[in-house]
């Protein structure tokens, strides 16, 4: 009876590992490396109407959101975006910074996308997506993590020495901290401008003689049509 028993036991074994590895074949495991591969992992801004509050107000017309007082404004957000998650992997998205540890799997997402509010644009921050098999009898073992990179506003980007300049240190945003030296980039704006209305002087003392040869010439015009016009009426009084 032992002996049977002992069988039976064995046989079960058997039977089990001889499912586990079907359901985790070669052609299996190649799928879900696939899957993980395709996952994309980005951020993207969106421009939204709020109030001054940061209230969404989507019925705002674009019109009355750029007007200047009207209580309304565009404000620019990032989203982490998530896609290509399928019934093969799940995803785990940290950031230790705002305590983030949150686990996804496909049957929690739309269409197999996922996207996270960043809270300001006022740093750069980083989130970490780990991704993993969801497919019973396949190892659990981290797949593939992807970084994400946020930028943050740059405040040097609305000053008047930026204007109309293509620096990297005038770039709206930006995905590393720049260190520049403001009293110099402002003595370079100034000098640069000094510069400018120098050059615009010289050009025009250069140009001095053809100014007072081209007024010349017009006062001439000038007197001879005059007095051209005295003479026609002159004789129309005759």
């Amino acid at each position: 009876m032992r002996k049977k028993g002992l069988i039976f036991l064995i046989a079960m074994c058997a039977l089990l590992s001889q499912t586990v590895h079907a359901e985790c074949d070669y052609k299996t495991q190649n799928e879900i490396s696939t899957a993980a591969a395709n996952v994309v992992g980005t951020y993207e801004m969106e421009r939204v109407k709020e109030d001054y509050e940061g209230n969404p107000h989507p019925e705002v017309s674009d019109e009355i959101a750029n007007t200047l007082n009207s209580g309304y404004y565009f404000a620019e957000h990032f989203n982490v975006k998530i896609y290509n998650i399928t019934d093969q992997i799940y995803f785990r998205i940290t950031n230790e910074e705002e305590h983030i540890d949150e686990e996804y799997h496909a049957r929690d997402l739309v269409n197999g996308s996922f996207s996270l509010r960043v809270p300001d644009t006022q740093k750069i921050r980083t989130y970490t997506i780990k991704i993993f098999s969801d497919v019973s009898g396949c190892s659990n073992e981290e797949l593939r993590e992807i970084k994400v990179l946020t930028p943050m506003y740059n405040e040097l980007a609305d000053q008047a020495l930026c204007e109309n300049k293509d620096a990297y240190y005038c770039e709206k945003y930006v995905t590393t901290n720049i260190e520049v030296d403001e009293e110099k980039i402002q003595n370079e704006y100034v000098n640069s401008n000094n510069n400018y209305f120098k050059g615009a002087e010289e050009l025009a003392s250069k140009n001095r003689i053809y100014w007072y040869i081209g007024g010349t010439v017009l006062i001439v015009i000038m007197m001879i049509a005059i007095i051209v016009q005295i003479k026609r009426n002159k004789k129309r009084k005759i």
